[in-house]
C-alpha cells in the first residue's frame, strides 16, 4: 500500500511523553462487574413482546451461553459469526463470545449464502450463533469449508448448542 493510503490508518501518539500501558481487560468481564450495581433494575426490554431482563438474569443467562460454548469447542480467539435478528438474547450472546475472549464477527440475517460463504473464509469462522431463521443459510455457507464448524441457535430465550 502507498503512503498515502496507510495514513488513515495509523494513530500516532501526540500526548506528552510515551503512550500510557493500556492494560489487558476483557471488555464483557468489566460489563459484568458493572451488571453488579444494577442487579434488579431492568436491563432489556424486547419492544414487540415486552419480555424483559433485569441485569441479574442478564448476568445469568450470559454465564448459561458462556457454559454452552465453551462446552461445544469455542475457545479465546476463535472466530463466531454471529447472524442474529433483533433479538432480546442478541445482547447477551454478544456479550458471551467476548467474554469468552473470542472474536465476534456480526453479520445482518438478510446476507445471500454467497456472502455469508465468503466472510466465513475471511474470518476463518469456525462456529455461529444464529436466531432461527438464519440455520439453513449459515449451514449452507459453513458446509462450504468445514465440516467440524458448528453453530448455536437463539430461540425463545434459550441458547442450544
Amino acid at each position: 500500500m502507498s503512503s498515502v493510503h496507510n495514513r488513515g490508518r495509523i494513530l500516532r501518539w501526540q500526548g506528552e511523553g510515551p503512550l500510557p500501558t493500556i492494560p489487558y481487560v476483557n471488555f464483557a468481564s468489566e460489563m459484568l462487574k458493572c451488571f453488579e450495581d444494577y442487579e434488579d433494575k431492568v436491563a432489556l426490554v424486547d419492544a414487540s413482546s415486552g419480555k424483559s431482563y433485569t441485569y441479574r438474569q442478564l448476568q445469568t443467562k450470559i454465564s448459561q451461553m458462556k457454559k454452552s460454548l465453551v462446552s461445544a469447542g469455542v475457545n479465546q480467539g476463535d472466530a463466531v459469526l454471529m447472524v442474529c435478528r433483533n433479538h432480546i438474547d442478541t445482547p447477551a450472546a454478544l456479550l458471551t463470545i467476548l467474554h469468552i475472549g473470542a472474536i465476534c464477527v456480526p453479520v445482518g440475517t438478510d446476507l445471500t449464502i454467497g456472502e455469508l460463504t465468503h466472510i466465513v473464509g475471511v474470518s476463518k469462522a469456525r462456529w455461529a450463533v444464529v436466531t432461527e431463521g438464519s440455520v439453513t443459510k449459515v449451514t449452507e455457507a459453513f458446509s462450504s469449508y468445514d465440516s467440524s464448524s458448528s453453530s448455536a441457535t437463539l430461540d425463545s430465550g434459550s441458547c442450544i448448542g
